[in-house]
C-alpha cells in the first residue's frame, strides 16, 4: 500500500444533493442546548424527589415520636390524678383541721378542769 501524500487532504463535506439536509452550527447548538437543559431539569426533578422522600421519612419519624410522647403524657396525667387522689385521702383540709383541733383543745380543757376540781377536793380533805 502506497501512502503518498502528493495531494493535500481537505476535510470538507461534499455539497448537498437535492433533498439532503445539511447540519448547521445552529442545529448542533440547539441540540446540545436541549440536551443540557433536559439533563438539568431531570437532575433537578431527581433531587426534589429525593428531598421529598427524605422529608416524608423524617415527618413519619416525628409523628411516631409524637405518638410516643402523647402516650407518655397520658401516663403522666393518670399518675398525677392518682397522686392527687392519694394526697386528698392522706391530707386534711384546713377547715377540718381547725375544727378537729378546736374539739381536741376543748376536750383537753375539760380534762384539765376535772383534774383541777379533783385537786381542790383532795386539798380540802386534808
Amino acid at each position: 500500500m502506497n501512502y503518498s501524500t502528493s495531494a493535500p487532504i481537505v476535510l470538507a463535506a461534499p455539497p448537498p444533493q437535492q433533498g439532503q439536509v445539511t447540519v448547521t452550527f445552529e442545529m448542533v447548538f440547539f441540540g446540545a442546548t436541549t440536551i443540557i437543559v433536559s439533563s438539568a431539569i431531570a437532575m433537578g426533578k431527581w433531587l426534589i424527589d429525593r428531598e421529598a422522600k427524605r422529608l416524608a421519612n423524617r415527618f413519619a419519624d416525628l409523628y411516631t415520636q409524637l405518638g410516643i410522647l402523647e402516650g407518655r403524657q397520658d401516663g403522666a396525667v393518670q399518675a398525677l390524678s392518682d397522686f392527687k387522689l392519694s394526697i386528698s385521702q392522706q391530707l386534711v383540709s384546713r377547715e377540718d383541721y381547725i375544727r378537729h383541733q378546736t374539739l381536741t383543745e376543748a376536750k383537753m380543757d375539760a380534762v384539765h378542769r376535772r383534774l383541777d376540781q379533783m385537786m381542790t377536793l383532795l386539798m380540802e380533805r386534808k
